[in-house]
């Protein structure tokens, strides 16, 4: 297996209290990577501190955004409530499930929530 040095970065985890290590990976094939304070990977946001409070105001933000959009569309006159209900169970509850259990919410729960749109 090799890695690709331009899109490989390093992250180190420390304990919040500790000072910022200034430890570097002593292989050949990255050498050169760049440190990161936090990572995407499949679409979740890890900190150094392993922290979720970054992925989840991503997520709630983008479901925000989704929420208004639907709500302007309710207001221009789409007034299918299944449609609607449609777009938003695949656009934000599919967002606020995905990759849930990373960060210790059951979704079984979000799913039971009494959600308005």
């Amino acid at each position: 297996m090799r890695l690709n040095p331009d899109k490989t970065l390093e992250i180190v985890s420390t304990p919040a209290a500790a000072a910022v290590f200034k430890l570097k990976l002593n292989h050949p094939t990255i050498q050169n990577t760049e440190r990161a304070n936090s990572i995407k990977a499949l679409g979740i946001i890890i900190s150094s501190q392993l922290s979720m409070t970054e992925h989840v105001s991503t997520i709630l933000d983008c479901c925000a955004r989704s929420i208004y959009r639907l709500r302007l569309h309710r207001a221009r006159g789409m007034n299918d409530d299944c449609l609607l209900q449609e777009v938003f169970y695949s656009t934000v509850l599919a967002r606020l499930v995905y990759a849930s259990p990373a960060w210790s919410v059951n979704q079984y729960a979000l799913m039971g929530l009494d959600i308005t749109v």
